[in-house]
């Protein structure tokens, strides 16, 4: 796999989760350990945020279910 961003849309939960996945599956064969990070801003971001390496969660209007899971927590994103 030969990517450097993979920006999504319009995806379920499960499908945010599982995107990481495979971009950190695809790029272990590529050069060594993969790292990977989300940003979420939302509980039905938590998937995605517990599977990359990096999770980054933001304060929203939906709650604060994104930053308890995420690894770090930002107050707005500009």
């Amino acid at each position: 796999m030969n990517v450097t961003t993979v920006l999504c849309c319009r995806v379920t939960p499960l499908q945010k989760a599982a995107v990481v996945q495979l971009v950190s599956n695809g790029l272990a064969d590529w050069q060594g350990a993969p790292v990977t990070a989300s940003v979420g801003d939302g509980g039905n971001d938590v998937a995605m945020l517990l599977q990359a390496s990096v999770g980054i969660g933001l304060h929203g209007n939906e709650g604060s279910q994104a930053v308890r899971a995420a690894d770090y927590a930002l107050p707005k994103f500009k």
